[in-house]
């Protein structure tokens, strides 16, 4: 019988031991021109980050110690889970829950994340922090919202949330204020980029440069003043993407993080998704993780299953209800045989 059946809450962790990566030795694809240009110098960026910090100062939930508790248990389930040491942390289905992929691994330096939305223009995403820091009531879901959607609803409590194509044009505020609110982070840079074909970057280098609103880095230093990277991409995985597609093959990452495992490999995705998450992790010998949900094909696979502690939450997982599935991206062979056959 499997372990992950049980879901036992006191498994002892598992040592992985780190083999070479059966990719071929390249250059890092992570690098970036010193001629990108920085969209958070020079704007009102400085400004709107100023009045999401004065939110909080006020705001009644950053005074309880929920925040530290969820940080807390974030950070311990990356050590229980054998992220912790990971460099490159590839979250398919990501989305903008920045904060929670840099909660797990910490030591972490670039987080790779995707998402149907794209991050929005430097107008539209400031727009987005001045609407997030003059509310009070929507910090909360900015820190730690299970549903990145909640956050951007800019309503009163309690309201219907409006996720209407006007509030959901500068999304990338969400990422940039889950890193200031939730993670005390200090961002230092806004960088937007285009995929070639290759899946190489075409970094956008001057301000009035047009076709670049889709993808972004955010560059952030944590308390310790290291330089750490979150890079949101617009993608669809249940389309072909072959720019996307090349761009995973040569990206070296340890660890594979799930959010929203419910709809994983599901009817639209499998193929692209084997091609785009399964295979690469196999290959990077990646430690995997994913909130699994009800999706049987997937979590069956992991060996390990972990129940998540009352009042937390990871991903769309929360509330004790749901459980963390993790083990060696190896196991997902079988997912996959198809394919690799």
């Amino acid at each position: 019988m499997r372990v992950n059946s049980f879901c036992q809450p006191n498994l002892v962790q598992p040592t992985v031991v780190r083999r070479a990566s059966t990719l071929e030795p390249e250059q890092n694809v992570l690098s970036i021109p010193r001629n990108a240009h920085n969209f958070y110098a020079g704007m009102a960026f400085d400004k709107a980050t100023a009045g999401i910090l004065a939110v909080m100062k006020t705001d009644q939930y950053y005074k309880t110690e929920e925040v530290l508790e969820h940080t807390e248990f974030l950070r311990s389930l990356g050590e229980r889970t054998n992220l912790s040491s990971s460099s490159t942390v590839y979250a398919p289905r990501g989305g903008f829950n920045s904060a929670v992929l840099y909660g797990l691994v910490p030591a972490g330096k670039d987080f790779i994340s995707y998402g149907l939305d794209k991050f929005g223009s430097p107008n539209q995403v400031l727009t987005g922090m001045n609407k997030v820091n003059g509310k009070k009531e929507t910090i909360s879901s900015v820190a730690l919202s299970y549903d990145m959607y909640d956050s951007v609803s800019y309503s009163s409590p309690g309201a219907t949330p409006d996720y209407s194509t006007t509030l959901r044009a500068g999304l990338g505020a969400i990422s940039i204020g889950k890193l200031i609110a939730y993670s005390k982070a200090n961002v230092t840079g806004i960088k937007y980029f285009n995929l070639n074909q290759d899946g190489s970057f075409n970094f956008c280098t001057h301000p009035t440069q047009r076709g670049f609103n889709s993808n972004a880095i955010i560059e952030f230093q944590d308390d310790m003043g290291n330089q750490k990277r979150f890079w949101y991409f617009s993608h669809d995985s249940r389309k072909e993407t072959p720019a996307f597609t090349e761009f995973i093959k040569k990206l070296k990452f340890q660890s594979l993080i799930v959010l929203g495992g419910t709809n994983f490999l599901g009817p639209e995705t499998r193929s692209n998704e084997i091609d785009q998450v399964v295979i690469p992790s196999i290959a990077n010998n990646a430690q995997a993780l994913t909130d699994g949900g009800n999706n049987k094909a997937l979590v069956a696979e992991l060996p390990y299953c972990f129940p998540i502690p009352q009042g937390n939450r990871i991903g769309y997982a929360y509330g004790g209800s749901g459980d963390v599935y993790y083990g060696p991206a190896s196991a997902l062979h079988t997912v996959s045989k198809t394919q690799l056959v």
